[in-house]
């Protein structure tokens, strides 16, 4: 499954309509699954042409060892498990074992692998403003389980954050925020929980 954002026609060019009616294919029939693809391809080459090109550092959090790093620039790795940002951090070129939460103003949450799965989210806002989270790739891509939300607003009352170009996968949601800007995000390969199996005993007929 994919999902990929529209892009309008630039100022001052047009685009001729097609005169040819167009073909319509049936659910599941190989054209449809063809086209599935093809959009599929299209999500990814929308991305990928989008986002930031630059190279992650490969330093790791939490530390494993050098030249690894526990804090930075705002920001500090907690012994519970997570990556805490407040006000004016910068977590930029990190690859984290762990969820980052994002709780203050002016947060710039950016070109981090977030490797993290189960029931949590990859980026969390805490009542957060004005953050922007981008070019950052959310999930483990066939891992199990799979990574319950992306990107969450946490309490649902952070406001003016912007989130952009973001590679999000296995998860059951890819955001899930009240407001703000979310614009080209390659959103792909959702993730379910595995079905449970009742213990229960089997129903026993009542007696004639």
């Amino acid at each position: 499954m994919s999902a990929v954002r529209s892009s309008s026609t630039p100022t001052g060019q047009t685009t001729k309509a097609s005169s040819k009616a167009p073909t319509t294919a049936a659910p599941g029939s190989r054209l449809d699954l063809c086209r599935h693809d093809q959009l599929r391809e299209l999500a990814e080459s929308v991305w990928l042409s989008g986002r930031d090109q630059h190279r992650r550092s490969g330093r790791h959090v939490p530390a494993a060892g050098p030249p690894d790093v526990t804090s930075g620039p705002g920001w500090a790795w907690d012994s519970r498990g997570w990556l805490q940002a407040s006000s004016g951090a910068v977590v930029k070129n990190l690859i984290v074992s762990g969820p980052i939460n994002v709780g203050g103003s002016n947060i710039t949450v950016s070109n981090n692998k977030v490797l993290v799965s189960g029931e949590n989210w990859g980026i969390g806002l805490q009542h957060s403003t004005n953050a922007i989270v981008s070019d950052n790739e959310i999930g483990i891509l066939g891992g199990s389980p799979r990574l319950m939300v992306g990107i969450k607003d946490i309490y649902g009352d952070s406001s003016g954050f912007q989130i952009l170009r973001n590679n999000i996968q296995n998860t059951q949601t890819g955001v899930q925020v009240e407001e703000g800007l979310i614009a080209d995000n390659y959103i792909h390969d959702m993730g379910y929980a595995p079905a449970t199996t009742s213990t229960a005993p089997p129903p026993t007929a009542a007696p004639p």
